[in-house]
């Protein structure tokens, strides 16, 4: 799988490597249940061309999909290793485009998904409103995107004060929910479901999903002027420790849910 390429803002910044899609698998499995439950509770009914924005390997693709059997399902994304991964996956019968969805317009749909990437966006609020051009009278725009993360172990506290400073430096927002909330409406669309969704997550699970991410940024010049070699050694040590070990208290997530409808008229 190819390389990174970090310094163009508004592209995802957590990396494209063989490593960095193995963690994506986790965190599809550690927020299944999440997502399910959001899916579920939309008003999907009727939804017949879905697209799934940038779906990475293809995983909230496949679920789209299985939730939405009738449903011509699409995942567009920007990096061709995912594209080619997501194709070569088993499951439903879904396509796969290769589409830069924070600039380049999209397909025609009734409805449209994103699972954490509007963190990865300067600006969020331009974005849902040119997604939202594409939707046809009636059709959905869904958004899932971080709240909080209530960490009690210093370790994890540590891991999420880097990587919110490291987007934030990128222009973007890792917490990008409550900002969400507080958005008016883009044009034409009316909020017809607007949650924080609590889920604990073990910690062994946070713990291995934030030391699969280290590698993606550890080199970059904004985490070296930040921490020594010894300091991030130190970090992926504790987080291995923490993946190791069975014990440990669970780590609150909280997740911004909102579901948007475009106007009939």
């Amino acid at each position: 799988m190819g390389t990174d390429d970090y310094r163009t803002r508004g592209q995802y910044q957590f990396g494209h490597t063989d490593l960095a899609s193995r963690r994506l698998a986790v965190l599809a499995r550690v927020f299944r249940s999440s997502t399910e439950a959001f899916l579920r509770d939309a008003p999907l009914d009727g939804a017949r061309r879905a697209l799934d924005l940038g779906c990475g390997p293809g995983h909230t693709t496949r679920l789209l999909a299985e939730l939405l059997p009738r449903a011509r399902v699409m995942g567009l994304d920007l990096s061709p290793d995912f594209l080619a991964e997501s194709a070569s996956a088993p499951g439903p019968d879904v396509e796969y485009a290769r589409l830069d969805v924070a600039r380049e317009e999209l397909p025609a749909a009734d409805l449209a998904f994103c699972r954490y990437l509007l963190s990865h966006l300067p600006e969020p609020a331009a974005a849902l409103a040119r997604w939202s051009s594409a939707l046809s009278a009636g059709g959905l725009l869904l958004v899932e995107e971080l709240e909080a993360i209530h960490p009690k172990q210093p370790a994890f506290a540590q891991y999420l004060a880097l990587v919110e400073a490291m987007l934030a430096d990128q222009g973007s927002t890792l917490f990008v929910g409550p900002a969400l909330a507080a958005l008016e409406d883009p044009p034409g669309l009316e909020r017809v479901l607007d949650r924080a969704y609590s889920l604990p997550v073990p910690a062994h699970d946070a713990a291995l999903m934030f030391k699969m991410n280290v590698p993606n940024w550890r080199d970059r010049p904004f985490i070296r002027a930040r921490c020594s070699e010894d300091e991030i050694a130190a970090l992926e040590a504790e987080l291995d420790r923490l993946h190791q070990a069975a014990e440990g208290e669970p780590v609150l997530w909280e997740l911004r849910q909102i579901a948007w409808r475009r106007s009939s008229r």
